[in-house]
Formats: structure tokens, C-alpha cells, sequence
């Protein structure tokens, strides 16, 4: 018996602006902002246009309102020091003196200027994105109109009318069907990115980055990026130790109790300032968390 057919993601299909890219164009600017956010990049091989390397610590928060498109992002050129700073995208390099963004004030806090192609413009770091997807645009479009939709936001609460109506039955088969496509644009976010370093590195970095949260799902990401799927071959408190050392949230000052919370902290501070040089470079700002609004259960 064959399955019933998917109206949910037929209607997905009919929706404006659903049809395919083309690989030899420029894609929306939406899009492109949507593939920063979520980093849908080969984010081991980002470089600036005058050659130095792009860690990617956070992406910034997607900013609706005037000025640029993402705030308080966290990025490293080089072995520099970490920076916290506003994002601004554009399709061309150009943009940043089209716009007069180089004249606004509300831009003065652009530490990156990301575009789709082009050189760099008026000696901000420039980064290109263009030979950097870490899928072809059919497939990061077909993605957007779904999981990476930077537009739910807009459309939310129009679905209500509409879907009051509807049986219950008939109901609960869009959600399911609604459900299955989410999961499916899920699977290929995971498949893209194991394209790049293993099915149980992406697993493990998808794991991570779900425990994050809404919030902290970046930091957690790069550690699950630091840490690598090798995690059972070090013992239990060195792995910790690495851990918390890593997100730069080990205490500074150790407390002077001796009960179990203390003895602890003594013991991953004890494994970690033996390997604190060795990984100086990679360490997590603590600005890269957001700790408020937290529950206590996560």
C-alpha cells in the first residue's frame, strides 16, 4: 500500500518564492542571512579576503530593526584575541559604501562584513561566502523555506484560521506531515555538515548545540567542535576539566570550603592549568554565554 502523499510539503512547494536556485546566481539576501545564522558554512575553511583565518565563536543575533543585520556576534581573525561585534551582510562588497552604511553611526560596531562574493571594501575584514556553503543552493533553499526561515517570526498566527476549521483528524495528519518535513530538513542540516567531518562528529555537534538551547546553542556547538566524537578515550574529569576550560567558565578564584562542590572545582582546575597554554587560543570569552532567563533544570 502506497504512503499517503505529503500534502504539507506539496503545499511547501507551491509557496512564492519556492523555486529552485540557480547555481550560477546570487541568492536572496534572506537567504544569505539565514545561512549565517545558522552557520550553513564549511566553517573550517572561512578566510578574510586579505588571507587570515575566521572562527566563527557566535554569528550574533539576527537584528530586525535598523542598522545591521546581526548583533553582538564574537569573531577571531587569526590567533588575534576574540572580538564582540555587530555583523552586516550583503550580497556585493560594494553594498558597504552603496548603502552608506560607512557613514552610519548605528554601523560603527561592524567588525565583519559578510558577502556573497567580491573583495573587501574600505579595509573592514571581508569575508565571502560564496565557494563556502556547505550544501548547493537548491538544497539550502529548499532548507530556508523551511527550518532556516528567517520569516516565522512574520507569519506567525496566520495558520490559526484556517486550520481551526479543519477536522480534528485531518488535523493531526498535517501536523504529523509538518513534523516530518521539519525532521527531514534536520537530517539534512546533519548530512551536510557530516559531509564535512563524519556522521558521529556532526551527531555529537547536533547533540551539543540542542543542549545549548535557544541561547547558548553557538558556544556549545564549538565546544562539541573542540572536543571532537573522542571523548571516551580520556578519563571522566580531564574530559570535564577540558570542558568547562574550554567555555572559559572555570572560576577564577577558587572557593575556600571543603565540601564536595569545592573539591571538585580543585580537582578540574588541578587537570586544566596543565593544558591552560596549550589551548590558549581556542578558549570561549565568557560574553559568548548568556546565562539569564536560564531554568534551572538546564
Amino acid at each position: 500500500m502506497a504512503p499517503a502523499p505529503n500534502l504539507y510539503a506539496a503545499w511547501r512547494a507551491q509557496r512564492p518564492g519556492a523555486e529552485p536556485l540557480r547555481e550560477d546566481g546570487p541568492p536572496p539576501e534572506r537567504l544569505l542571512q539565514a545561512v549565517w545564522q545558522h552557520q550553513r558554512l564549511l566553517r573550517d575553511q572561512l578566510t578574510l579576503a586579505d588571507g587570515r583565518r575566521v572562527r566563527v565563536l557566535h554569528p550574533g543575533f539576527h537584528n530586525r530593526e535598523p542598522g545591521p543585520d546581526f548583533r553582538d556576534a564574537i569573531v577571531q581573525f587569526g590567533a588575534e584575541t576574540p572580538q564582540r561585534g555587530d555583523v552586516e551582510i550583503d550580497l556585493a562588497a560594494g553594498g558597504w559604501h552603496a548603502h552608506r552604511h560607512d557613514v552610519n553611526p548605528s554601523f560603527r560596531a561592524v567588525v565583519l562584513h559578510v558577502v556573497w562574493d567580491g573583495a573587501g571594501a574600505g579595509g573592514l575584514p571581508t569575508l565571502a561566502l560564496k565557494s563556502r556553503l556547505d550544501a548547493p543552493l537548491g538544497e539550502l533553499g529548499e532548507w530556508f523555506g523551511g527550518e532556516g526561515s528567517t520569516r516565522a517570526g512574520e507569519l506567525a498566527g496566520r495558520c490559526c484560521g484556517p486550520l481551526h476549521e479543519l477536522p480534528r483528524e485531518q488535523l493531526d495528519a498535517i501536523l504529523q506531515q509538518a513534523a516530518l518535513v521539519r525532521l527531514q530538513l534536520k537530517a539534512a542540516q546533519l548530512a551536510a555538515r557530516a559531509r564535512q567531518c563524519g556522521w558521529e562528529q556532526s551527531l555529537w555537534e547536533g547533540l551539543f548545540a540542542a543542549l545549548g538551547y535557544k541561547h547558548n546553542d553557538w558556544p556549545m556547538r564549538r565546544l562539541a567542535e573542540l572536543a571532537g566524537a573522542s571523548a571516551d578515550k580520556l578519563p571522566v574529569e580531564l574530559w570535564q576539566a577540558r570542558l568547562f576550560g574550554w567555555s572559559g567558565l572555570l572560576p577564577a578564584e577558587l572557593p575556600r570550603g571543603r565540601g564536595a562542590d569545592a573539591e571538585y572545582l580543585r580537582r578540574l582546575w588541578d587537570a586544566w592549568w596543565r593544558e591552560r597554554e596549550r589551548f590558549g587560543e581556542v578558549i570561549l570569552p565568557r560574553v559568548a554565554w548568556r546565562m539569564g532567563g536560564l531554568r534551572p533544570a538546564n
